[in-house]
């Protein structure tokens, strides 16, 4: 065989943590998003770590909040650590959920993650590729109409009396205010 055993057994696993990633499981009559009891498992494990993180109730989460350069003094409360952790949980999934009948997520496959399946899309290429080509060529046109109508603008730029014939900050009296 190509590949180990262990090879295909992460190959296994990565097939079936994409398939459960972006399945969408929100049923919309309820207004709820239905988990595995393992995803469900991960979700509180990650959960648990953030609130730990931004809460700092102890010296590992101190430390840990040092390393990531966190401003020591900015520490929430444990609600609004709960908050903030739905909130980072409700953007991952949907980050990865696929649309209703569609094989794109909510956020286009972005950001790009090809362990999960957030690979660009065809449509998605072609369109940002249109998009900075019309960037570059209103930027271009911009120049062009600056570079044409240079000439044009500075002859209206010339003072009414012409220009100073003297530097006045070489005779300028100096106040002691100054």
């Amino acid at each position: 065989s190509e590949f180990s055993s262990d090879e295909q057994l992460l190959e296994m696993y990565k097939v079936s943590l994409r398939h459960e990633i972006r399945k969408n499981t929100y049923d919309p009559h309820t207004g709820n998003v239905i988990v595995s009891p393992n995803r469900a498992l991960a979700m509180r494990i990650v959960a648990r770590h953030y609130i730990k993180l931004f809460t700092a109730k102890d010296e590992s989460s101190l430390k840990l909040r040092k390393d990531y350069a966190f401003p020591l003094n900015s520490v929430l409360n444990e609600q609004d650590a709960r908050q903030l952790t739905a909130f980072f949980c409700w953007t991952a999934w949907a980050a990865v959920t696929n649309r209703p009948n569609d094989d794109v997520s909510y956020t286009s496959n972005w950001p790009h993650d090809p362990l999960v399946g957030n690979t660009p899309s065809a449509s998605i290429l072609m369109w940002s590729l249109i998009s900075i080509l019309m960037l570059l060529a209103g930027i271009g046109w911009i120049v062009w109409y600056y570079a044409r109508q240079f000439d044009v603008w500075r002859e209206h730029q010339e003072p009414a009396h012409g220009y100073a014939q003297e530097d006045m900050m070489t005779t300028m009296h100096i106040t002691p205010s100054m």
